[in-house]
This record gives structure tokens, sequence and C-alpha cells, in this order.
């Protein structure tokens, strides 16, 4: 369900968001069985997300005449009560927990000189777990990695891009920093050559643990190009 609203001449608009679904990472749960019996199940939590965004153009000023006129801000927020994550040590899963999650990311917009484009944000990713669990010897751990995970993990990013001769020429960077020193810059060059035909050239540099989102590629930087047809 969803639930949108405009406020006409105050640039705000906001929306209010409510999801019940099945969590898309199964989990794997364990039961001993005396004598020597094991079993073990795969099932997908049924989570419910309660979430809201908001967007704001700021035109006359805050407090002050034209203070961080402008700008935009804005900001998602997402609640997901009932799904859950394995625990353990680094890559050593040891059982799996029912966790609530709380994430959130404020995000701060505005054109510099006509074209320059400055896009920051500021993310973070709170995880509580629900059920009780050994956290004297184990941690969460993260679900594409499986790194220890933080109970609060927090992400800063930032996009800088322009153009030139008539928005043919667009270069763009992206930088994502994480809390643990994990991070990722992707610059790129796009190029349309005419209405159909549009060119890109670029880098993924990746620095950090391997336990970590970015540092799972520190040894496999890239480079890529890519050529597009429009019909």
């Amino acid at each position: 369900m969803r639930w949108r609203q405009i406020i006409e001449g105050q640039g705000f608009e906001y929306t209010l968001n409510y999801l019940h679904a099945y969590d898309f990472a199964s989990s794997a749960y364990t039961a001993f069985v005396p004598p020597a019996s094991v079993f073990v199940t795969r099932r997908a939590e049924g989570i419910d997300v309660f979430g809201g965004t908001f967007s704001k153009t700021i035109t006359e000023g805050i407090v002050v005449p034209g203070l961080g006129k402008g700008w935009t801000l804005r900001g998602e927020l997402a609640y997901i009560k009932g799904g859950a994550m394995n625990f353990g040590t680094d890559a050593n899963i040891q059982g799996t927990v029912d966790v609530d999650q709380c994430n959130y990311v404020l995000g701060f917009d505005r054109a510099f000189f006509t074209n320059l484009m400055f896009s920051f944000q500021f993310i973070q990713m709170w995880a509580i777990a629900t059920e009780d669990y050994d956290k004297s010897q184990y941690t969460l751990l993260h679900g594409a990695t499986r790194g220890p995970l933080d109970k609060c993990e927090t992400m800063l990013t930032l996009l800088v891009g322009t153009d030139f001769w008539h928005e043919r020429l667009k270069p763009q960077v992206l930088i994502i920093y994480g809390d643990d020193n994990d991070w990722r810059i992707s610059p790129k060059v796009s190029y349309e050559i005419n209405d159909q035909w549009l060119a890109t050239v670029g880098l993924h540099i990746f620095e950090g643990k391997e336990q970590h989102l970015s540092g799972q590629f520190d040894k496999n930087d890239q480079i890529f190009f890519e050529l597009k047809y429009t019909f």
C-alpha cells in the first residue's frame, strides 16, 4: 500500500508505504533430534515493511532568507519486521535468529553553475536481533559476504557529474564509503554519438577487507566499455 501527497507551492512531497512479503533470502534452521538425527530446513521469512519518503526543494531559504536556497533535501526510511539473519564468526555460520531492521537515507542534491550536479547521501542500516544468541562469541553476519555485521552500519555516497557540448559528453564520478574503511570509486564518461548511439567507458576501483561489501572485490578492479543503440 502507498500514500503519496504533494504540497503545492512549497516544493514538498512525501509518501507512506506498507508491504507484506517474503524475505528474498531464505534462512537455514537446524534441529537436533536424539539420538543422532539432524534436520536442516530452509524457509523464507514473512516480513512486514513500514516506510516513507520525503523530498523538499528549498526555494526561499531556511530560517535566514537565501540559506540553503537551491538545495533539494530527500529521505527514505524502511522498518523491516520479521526478517532473519545468520550469526557466527567470520564466514562461519553458527545459526539463524529473527532480526528487525531499520534502514534510512538522507540525501542532499544541488546543481552548481547550471550544469555541475552534486549529490550526497548519508545511509545507516540498523539490525536488531529479536532472539537470543551468544553475543560474547558471535556477531550477526553480512548477508552478501558472511563477514561480521555491526549493529549499525554507516555509508556515505557522493555523486558529481556535469556535461559538455550541449549535453552530449557527460563525465561523472561516484564514490561510496563504508565505516569499516570500505570504499569504491567509479568514474565514467558517456558520449552521445547521435540520437541512437551512446558510448560509455569507465572504471570500478574497490578497496577494503574481503568481509565487506566493496572490499570483497579488492583484487577485481574493473574497466568497462558500453555501446548502446536505441530504437
